[in-house]
């Protein structure tokens, strides 16, 4: 297994989350997520495509961001985001470049060009979503990143006034 982005992985403070198709290991010193896809499903008789093995990959568990359901859900999470964490800030962030990371389909970072006129860019580890974001949105700068692999210095050649880290 890898070694977390800012502690030894191989410490005792990390947890497991059984969910229905992954194992979850979380270091609860810096946060860090690494799934593992179970072997077998309970449930996978019955016929539901939902209930059955359908990711091959880590990153393919991410496929649904291209969603309709997910790209409406990013754009409240936006919403609701600035106004719980920001809005009292007084952070003026109009014409401001910013990135978020890991920045899905690209509709959340979308919301602060949209309603306060920031310059978006964005940096997400699924290939899928990084097309999708390509092909639907006119950001500077729409990159494919690993955060547990990939330098982000090495994948950005750009300066950002702000950097959005909400899923990292």
């Amino acid at each position: 297994m890898t070694n977390a982005a800012r502690c030894s992985w191989a410490a005792p403070q990390h947890i497991k989350i059984q969910t229905y198709k992954r194992v979850w290991s979380i270091c609860e010193v810096c946060g860090t997520a690494i799934p593992t896809q179970k072997t077998r499903y309970p449930f996978a008789f019955l016929p539901f495509s939902d209930l059955k093995k359908n990711v091959q990959t880590a990153e393919g568990m991410y496929d649904y961001f291209t969603t309709d359901v997910h790209i409406d859900h990013a754009k409240i999470e936006a919403d609701q985001f600035y106004k719980r964490y920001l809005k009292d800030s007084q952070i003026d962030f109009g014409g401001k470049s910013i990135l978020d990371v890991p920045g899905g389909n690209g509709f959340f970072i979308n919301w602060f060009s949209e309603h306060l006129g920031a310059r978006p860019s964005l940096a997400e580890y699924n290939k899928k979503t990084v097309e999708f974001a390509k092909q639907t949105h006119s950001f500077d700068c729409i990159v494919e990143y690993d955060m547990n692999a990939d330098r982000l210095s090495e994948k950005v050649q750009k300066k950002f006034d702000i950097v959005v880290p909400r899923h990292a």
